[in-house]
């Protein structure tokens, strides 16, 4: 699974699986659609403003950090495990 990529876990609903790109499914309500980096899409709440690497918004239970990889911080269920 990944290395540079984000391998993020939000409960047993969020899984990561690594490859180019980041490819999260949150639920049924979470598809990605891929590029070469990720546009996430959440239902309505979640909104996605590309750059190098990605910048997700669900609601204001999402804050997005950005770094050299992704640091997802998804209330106290969002534990992030760095590559």
């Amino acid at each position: 699974h990944g290395g540079s990529h984000s391998k993020p876990y939000c409960g047993n609903r969020f899984q990561h699986h690594g490859g180019s790109y980041f490819k999260p499914y949150y639920g049924n309500r979470f598809q990605h659609h891929g590029g070469i980096h990720s546009k996430p899409y959440c239902g309505n709440r979640f909104k996605h403003h590309g750059g190098s690497h990605s910048k997700p918004y669900c609601g204001n239970r999402f804050q997005h950090h950005g770094g050299s990889y992704f640091k997802p911080y998804y209330g106290n269920r969002f534990q992030h495990h760095g590559g």
